[in-house]
């Protein structure tokens, strides 16, 4: 259940109205976005893997470099995605 707290607020005009807080009914859950861990050499090797293999999927090419664990894979997938132009670009380079 969602609990709302009251705050009480004084406008310019001093007088004093309502405002309901519900900051709890959006606070995401899991680990912070951004939270330090770097995972370039991984990405760098899924990039590689992509453009010797256009035809691979990147789950699939997550799973050939030996990960299995479904969070870890979700998440190299997901900042795979999110770097997709720049690491290809990267790896037709190489």
């Amino acid at each position: 259940m969602v609990r709302a707290r009251l705050l009480h607020t004084i406008s310019d005009n001093e007088s004093i109205g309502t405002e309901w807080n519900m900051a709890s009914a959006t606070a995401r859950q899991g680990r912070p976005k951004g939270s330090g861990l770097d995972d370039s050499q991984q990405l760098a090797r899924i990039a590689a893997l992509l453009a010797a293999d256009p035809k691979l999927k990147p789950t699939t090419a997550i799973r050939s470099l030996g990960i299995e664990d479904p969070s870890l894979i979700r998440r190299l997938r997901n900042k795979y995605r999110a770097e997709q132009a720049v690491l290809q670009t990267n790896a037709h380079q190489l």
